[in-house]
């Protein structure tokens, strides 16, 4: 659902065409040989593909043996198509390549993620190779040359490599990675000969053993955080600002800093465990409305469109008024730092961060009855000029609904409470009629009732939305409408039950 209107579709498009250089498929053998993404790092773009793209050298070996033992079977054939295509995807090797640029889904999705594929394939190999050898094991001297030719093949890889200049990270980070390169094969190998030979039980542990270390270098990118990073405990400002707002009044933050890197006045999503709204977080897809939003009238532009999370707000001009319109009336900044804008009064003044209050923000929600009619891109070049007052009038589309004219010619509150993380109920001041402005992120499936009945619901100020009101409304509820959700469910679990079927073990028939 959030895909088909999010930004990420054409950013992630864009990397449908972006295949890693060739030389960098040493990844595969040697792990961190460009660096480990600390600042020894140097590589291809979005180190991330390349550090994960090592999948283990012992498994590898394990893997080997299991694919020339089981040579002409399905699964195995199955594996090694699996692992192929991905690695095709990944390095951009035609006709594979031609479907990825050219054919949906995979023309829209980042191809230079691929790598968990072919470390799938090589860990059932593995498995299937641990079954052989306890079964069947090897001669000392055969897994002996499989190691040393193993080494012997990624040695002369890394010395063409290096001859040719493509390992640019510094010599000590090539050593590391060449030693530990080699470590892990020759444990590999130890665990070729182990296998079969001593109880079954013990080996597995050994091999279980030496497969983790191996992929112990990936430890630093654990996504589960410890207890005190994952939830840090709230500051003076933070515990200000939860008092300032709540449920019955539904408020933005901003984090204002410069530069887009650490420190962060208010680090991206970590308001959200005092559930504080902000208009900074790496939540990903994003809406390509608010997108546009930031970068064009806020003035957060990203080194792409969707990467926008660490970089603060403008707080002048055309983009004060766009935060004021998307309700911030809080800003968070460096202790003792100046006034982000003028007519911003202190809140909290403390060792940790001092936060400004921006009184003239406007409320979640609010009834105006003048409107001006754009098309997408007009509006949004009008809000980034600063030609839109959003006190006075709401823009919307040449075909929203008509509303009836005498509506109020400011901005009238509406008193909107956040009654479920996905509904919002709005009380109506009495009499008031034209456009309810909605100061939350525009999205197809967020759905309106006037009083209990049906509504439309538009884009509204480009990133925004809005319902049509007639004289004598009283009550408004906006929601998510989940249907499409639970079919996406409902599918997934078909498709699930339909896997596990093919996979029932059937009796074979005896022949007579």
């Amino acid at each position: 659902q959030a895909w088909a209107e999010s930004v990420s579709r054409s950013d992630h498009g864009a990397l449908a065409y972006g295949d890693l250089p060739w030389w960098t498929a040493i990844v595969l053998a040697v792990p961190n040989v460009f660096g480990d993404g600390k600042p020894d790092y140097l590589g291809p773009p979005f180190f991330y593909p390349t550090v994960a793209g090592y999948s283990g050298a012992a498994a590898a070996l394990l893997a080997g043996v299991a694919a020339w033992r089981r040579r002409g079977r399905p699964e195995t054939a199955a594996l090694v198509a699996m692992a192929a295509v991905a690695l095709c995807a990944q390095f951009g090797v035609p006709p594979v390549d031609w479907i990825v640029r050219g054919l949906p889904p995979w023309n829209a999705g980042n191809a230079s993620r691929t790598f968990h594929v072919i470390a799938l394939a090589v860990a059932l190999g593995a498995g299937a190779g641990v079954a052989e050898l306890a079964r069947r094991p090897l001669r000392g001297r055969i897994a002996a040359a499989i190691g040393v030719g193993a080494a012997a093949v990624v040695g002369v890889w890394l010395a063409g490599l290096m001859a040719a200049g493509e390992l640019p990270a510094p010599r000590s980070v090539e050593v590391r990675a060449a030693v530990r390169c080699a470590l892990a094969l020759a444990a590999g190998a130890a665990c070729l000969w182990l296998l079969g030979r001593t109880r079954p039980l013990a080996a597995v542990a050994v091999v279980a053993a030496v497969v983790a270390l191996d992929a112990a270098y990936l430890r630093g990118f654990n996504v589960v955080l410890p207890a005190r990073e994952a939830y840090p405990p709230a500051t003076p400002a933070l515990r200000a600002l939860d008092t300032a707002t709540g449920p019955e009044e539904p408020v933005r933050v901003a984090g204002l800093w410069r530069g887009g890197a650490p420190p962060f006045a208010l680090p991206p999503n970590t308001g959200m465990l005092q559930r504080l709204e902000a208009v900074q977080g790496y939540d990903f897809p994003p809406s390509t409305r608010w997108a546009e939003f930031s970068r064009d009238v806020l003035g957060q532009v990203g080194t792409t469109p969707e990467l926008t999370w660490n970089v603060a707000p403008r707080t002048s001009g055309a983009a004060l008024t766009g935060l004021r319109l998307l309700g911030v009336r809080y800003y968070v900044t460096a202790p003792g730092a100046a006034a982000p804008a003028a007519g911003l009064a202190r809140f909290h003044a403390g060792a940790d961060a001092t936060v400004w209050e921006d009184r003239a923000a406007l409320p979640r929600a609010f009834v105006v009855g003048r409107e001006r009619r754009l098309g997408r891109s007009a509006a949004l070049g009008a809000f980034a000029r600063g030609e839109i007052d959003p006190r006075r009038e709401v823009v919307v589309a040449p075909d929203a609904p008509r509303v009836p004219p005498g509506g109020p010619s400011r901005a009238v509150a509406a008193r909107a409470r956040r009654v479920a993380p996905d509904r919002l109920r709005i009380d109506v001041p009495a009499g008031a009629r034209g456009w309810l402005v909605v100061g939350q992120g525009h999205w197809a499936f967020w759905r309106a009732r006037v009083d209990g009945r049906d509504a439309p619901l538009v884009p509204a100020d480009h990133a925004l939305m809005a319902v049509p009101l007639a004289a004598g409304a009283r009550q408004v509820e906006v929601f998510l409408d989940r249907r499409v959700a639970y079919a996406g469910f409902g599918l997934s679990a078909l498709g699930l039950l339909g896997v596990a079927a093919l996979a029932w073990p059937r009796r074979r028939e005896r022949p007579a």
